[in-house]
């Protein structure tokens, strides 16, 4: 995927024990970086986001300034290519054709 342009993304999900005053700021983490909250509870404020994989990394090493890591989900990176779909060269190596 990486010889053309493409899209490439991850998707995280990162559970937090807060430090005292760390609600706010998990919010304005959240906000920053357009995530979802998933629960807001003090000690388990759980956060979903999707994004570049250096954009998650900086996600999760702010988060580590907030509260203590709990659990941290990772997707991986995922990919497809800009422009036209076609999966017409793949088919001629990999047969999907019936």
């Amino acid at each position: 995927m990486t010889l053309g342009d493409h899209f490439e993304r991850e998707l995280i999900i990162v559970k937090l024990k807060l430090a005292t005053g760390g609600h706010v700021k998990a919010l304005t983490l959240a906000k920053k970086y357009g995530a979802e909250i998933l629960d807001d509870a003090q000690v388990s404020f759980t956060i979903q986001l999707t994004g570049r994989v250096k954009e998650i990394d900086e996600f999760i090493a702010a988060a580590r300034g907030i509260g203590e890591l709990s659990a941290v989900a990772r997707s991986g990176s995922v990919a497809v290519s800009k422009g036209e779909v076609t999966l017409s060269s793949f088919d001629v190596h990999h047969h999907l054709s019936a």
